[in-house]
């Protein structure tokens, strides 16, 4: 909170982050400024390569997440959630597209540099899940929605202001 207190201005993304800013200390304005991205798209060849890179397979319902791999994203949730879909007898197949300190314990993609091909990541995903409670507004959320492909988010977390649950994406609690 000190270091906030000597800046000219504080920004936060969204509302749910200035209100994190204010729990933590900080009595100063806040500007909020929400995140934004460009339409998007990708050619069919880079799509059709990414297919084939991953073996993602047609006909099947694929769900996405694209972060940082660390803990405190709930990794660990995603995982609990494909696991009961596959005891439901659910056929979906999970990407993990990201890096991080966790990155070893479970096979991901890595890192994904590439513009086109993590564009058609999103664009095969039928679904973004991204079930962290730490981030604040991020950015794979709007660029999944800009690519057609609704996200997952903890109801109540920063990430998810501005979902209306069914509308514009869905709405899951923490469990």
């Amino acid at each position: 909170v000190s270091f906030y207190n000597t800046c000219d201005e504080v920004w936060a993304v969204n509302d749910k982050t200035a209100d994190v800013l204010r729990q933590y200390g900080y009595r100063g304005p806040i500007i909020t400024m929400p995140n934004g991205t460009d339409p998007q798209s990708v050619s069919d060849e880079t799509y059709r390569r990414v297919l084939a890179r991953w073996s993602l397979r047609d006909g099947v319902s694929t769900l996405l997440f694209v972060g940082q791999m660390d803990f405190k994203k709930n990794p660990h949730l995603i995982l609990r959630a494909c696991a009961l879909l596959r005891d439901q007898g659910e056929d979906f197949q999970l990407v993990m597209a990201g890096a991080g300190q966790d990155l070893e314990r479970v096979l991901f993609t890595g890192f994904v540099g590439d513009r086109e091909e993590i564009l058609s990541l999103y664009r095969r995903a039928d679904l973004l899940v991204f079930p962290s409670v730490y981030d604040n507004a991020p950015m794979v959320v709007r660029e999944a929605a800009a690519m057609g492909t609704p996200a997952l988010l903890v109801r109540g977390s920063c990430s998810a202001e501005g979902v209306t649950h069914g509308d514009n994406g869905f709405l899951c609690e923490a469990d």
